[in-house]
């Protein structure tokens, strides 16, 4: 409760009690205007008191509650479409997780292109949408896509580092749901390295996924010059995550840059370069990983979810 609340509260009861103490006082008062006057104060002050009480305890909490629930829905409602745009970026959609059809160009075309993501678990949020819409797993994707002489680069979350509990806890998530999401990420690189590691690739190709220590305050999504960005919002704050594409030359090179700092600085889990021979898979990473999961899951959930099996 509010200081303000607790004042207006203690007021009430204030009044309410000189209202009871007039009353009590007016059976002594033997002068009949008197009494009259000072029982009339004293019904008036315990009348006043319980309302004011009333008010206090059930109207108003009800009134704040609407007129706060009125604000939120008109920012919600505003915001996406407020004008300007960040400057070098323009809106694209207000709910990027509803409207994920915007990063399909990479799937639809069958020309070499370059790549480059980065999220929490961005692999499985790919996965997700990829069996949705097409049908096709994330792992079955990539491999064509490296068929075709595609560079792709993918930087996820490791599950170990303390920002998943501070953005579980920050974005009012469930720790185990986005460490769940993680694990997805990690066996869909894990089933993708069993895909590609026996097949020889254009030399054009390459595949670098690594695990990021860094907490991501935007997903990045580049297909070739055109990038996405997706911003994280609080789901206790607001319900939608707006994506805006960056349409400035120095904003574009602003987010390639961060983009290419946070890879040099990520640990490599699988690597392919079509001239250097076969795919690379960091066992000693993935063992460290999956021990980690461990913690959460049991192990037959774990493999379940490493296998792909729902």
């Amino acid at each position: 409760m509010g200081s303000g609340k607790i004042i207006r509260a203690l007021f009430s009861v204030a009044l309410l009690l000189i209202g009871i103490a007039l009353l009590s006082f007016s059976f002594w008062i033997k002068e009949e205007v008197t009494n009259k006057i000072i029982t009339f104060l004293g019904s008036a002050s315990i009348v006043t008191g319980v309302l004011s009480l009333f008010r206090e305890l059930c109207i108003l909490k009800r009134e704040t509650e609407d007129i706060g629930n009125e604000i939120a829905a008109k920012v919600i409602d505003k915001l996406p479409g407020t004008k300007p745009d960040p400057p070098g970026m323009r809106l694209i959609t207000r709910d990027r997780l509803s409207n994920y059809d915007i990063y399909n160009d990479w799937v639809l075309s069958n020309e070499p292109q370059e790549i480059n993501c980065f999220g929490r678990s961005v692999l499985h949020r790919i996965d997700h949408n990829l069996r949705q819409d097409f049908g096709d797993s994330a792992e079955e994707t990539i491999a064509k896509r490296l068929s075709e002489g595609c560079k792709i680069r993918i930087i996820f979350l490791d599950p170990q580092t303390e920002y998943v509990k501070l953005i579980a806890k920050e974005e009012g998530k469930e720790y185990e749901a986005m460490i769940d999401y993680i694990a997805k990420t990690i066996g869909i690189c894990k089933r993708l390295f069993e895909i590609i590691k026996e097949v020889e690739f254009d030399s054009k190709a390459q595949l670098r996924i690594r695990v990021s220590h860094e907490a991501p305050y935007f997903s990045y999504h580049k297909v070739n010059e055109n990038a996405i960005i997706g911003f994280y919002i609080s789901d206790s704050a607001i319900s939608y995550s707006p994506a805006y594409e960056v349409i400035g030359k120095n904003e574009a090179q602003v987010f390639e840059l961060h983009f290419n700092k946070i890879f040099q600085d990520s640990t490599p889990l699988l690597e392919l370069v079509g001239h250097d021979g076969p795919a690379k898979f960091n066992m000693p990473l993935y063992n460290k990983l999956y021990e980690f999961l461990c913690l959460t899951f049991d192990k037959d959930k774990l493999d379940a979810i490493i296998k792909g099996i729902n």
